[in-house]
């Protein structure tokens, strides 16, 4: 089981990607996570999130590029 998951996985990174050689100046994600904060027998704050975020291209200078973010979350 673990030998064929190491192949799937280097042959995921062999392929050659193209995904992202578009010049759209739109871009899309998806973001999710946990963790846990004061952890203490009074107090524990858990937290699982996902986010949806949206980036589009205002401005690329030679050194600097300009986004706007729309970042949504649920958590």
């Amino acid at each position: 089981m673990n030998r064929k998951l190491l192949l799937s996985i280097l042959f995921l990174f062999a392929v050659k990607m193209s995904a992202q050689e578009d010049k759209s100046r739109f871009s899309l994600g998806f973001n999710y996570g946990f963790g846990s904060e004061f952890n203490n027998r009074n107090y524990t704050f858990t937290n699982h999130f996902y986010k949806l975020q949206l980036y589009y291209k205002l401005k690329q200078t030679k050194h600097f590029q300009y986004h706007i973010l729309v970042q949504p979350e649920i958590n």
